[in-house]
């Protein structure tokens, strides 16, 4: 089922781990915080594990200045008929989205 990962960190490091979680989820960047990928069940909570992991870790030592920052991930499973009616719209016009593609804009 194609899930739509997107997110809003302010610490770097902590955003770098979460891109490089969804990359290695097999996921492919859709937006500049958001990930899209074709994942089973299984997969996608394995992610949402590892997401959940590391922003744990990250509250363990983060500092007071770093709590002010924003920090949230949402995980949206597509099932596929919602998926086919999703749009992209890109510099040459637009279509169906297509799974795993890198579209320039995307349009849920």
């Amino acid at each position: 089922m194609q899930t739509l990962v997107a997110y809003d960190i302010g610490d770097d490091r902590l955003r770098l781990l979460a891109e490089r979680s969804c990359r290695d989820a097999g996921m492919i960047r859709a937006q500049f915080s958001a990930f899209l990928g074709d994942l089973s069940p299984e997969q996608r909570d394995a992610l949402r594990r590892t997401l959940e992991r590391i922003v744990r870790e990250h509250g363990e030592r983060e500092k007071e200045e770093q709590r002010k920052q924003r920090l949230f991930i949402q995980i949206f499973p597509i099932c596929a008929a919602d998926f086919a009616a999703s749009w992209t719209i890109d510099r040459q016009g637009g279509g169906p989205a297509q799974p795993d593609m890198d579209p320039e804009v995307m349009v849920l």
